[in-house]
């Protein structure tokens, strides 16, 4: 037996930029931390960035007209479960991101 095989070598991924990352470019990271195997460690994965500044940079027109102008986090935030919850009213738990002033006295008051 090998010592510490069934344990994860990573517990956290975190995909700064996403956003500008092309698809296959942010699932091989997330290749190597899912586990299919029922019952395995969790690993935490955030995917970061704002789809809506600069996107993934792709020259091959071919690759373009397959979609794969477009991030991996860009095509998660237009599934019909994740855009219920960006259009909900209930934003409790998280930052308010709907004003600069609002955002700023969140993480500036003392918790």
């Amino acid at each position: 037996k090998i010592m510490g095989v069934n344990e994860p070598h990573f517990t956290h991924l975190f995909i700064d930029e996403a956003a500008q990352a092309t698809e296959p470019e942010s699932l091989i990271p997330l290749s190597v931390v899912v586990d299919p195997v029922p019952g395995s460690v969790k690993v935490e994965i955030a995917l970061v960035g704002d789809p809506r500044q600069l996107g993934p940079q792709v020259y091959s027109s071919t690759a373009a007209d397959n979609g794969l102008g477009y991030s991996y986090i860009e095509r998660l935030l237009q599934r019909p479960n994740t855009q219920a919850i960006a259009d909900s009213d209930d934003k409790t738990g998280g930052a308010p991101i709907d004003d600069m002033a609002a955002l700023l006295a969140f993480y500036n008051e003392d918790k």
